[in-house]
């Protein structure tokens, strides 16, 4: 049985992935700040996430955040609720549908 819940809360993204490097966004448009998503499990095992705000990592038209396949299948429990919200606040600008450079300003190492 595939059961939905809404979480609400609100995640800014701060981590940047671009050329296997990793960067810190210090700044970003309001518009991706992320206020609640939903998650979908089947006997409480990760099954989908679906975000309402536009993410780079999130099919723009079915808004499915893309999860790694090795967390699909994982039991939802509290770590992998962080591991979950630690995704959605990071841009991977290696594998994405859009790059929104003039939305953001990250800090170069």
């Amino acid at each position: 049985m595939i059961s939905e819940s809404i979480v609400d809360i609100v995640l800014v993204p701060t981590i940047l992935i671009y050329k296997r490097k990793v960067y810190k966004i210090e700044q970003i448009h309001k518009k991706y700040f992320i206020k609640k998503y939903k998650i979908s499990t089947f006997k409480n095992k990760i099954y989908k996430l679906v975000l309402e705000t536009p993410h780079p990592n999130c099919h723009p038209e079915t808004k499915e955040f893309c999860l790694p396949v090795h967390l699909i299948g994982e039991e939802l429990n509290n770590k992998m609720n962080y591991t979950i919200e630690t995704m959605l606040k990071t841009f991977n600008f290696d594998g994405c549908y859009f790059k929104p450079w003039d939305e953001l300003r990250y800090i170069k190492n």
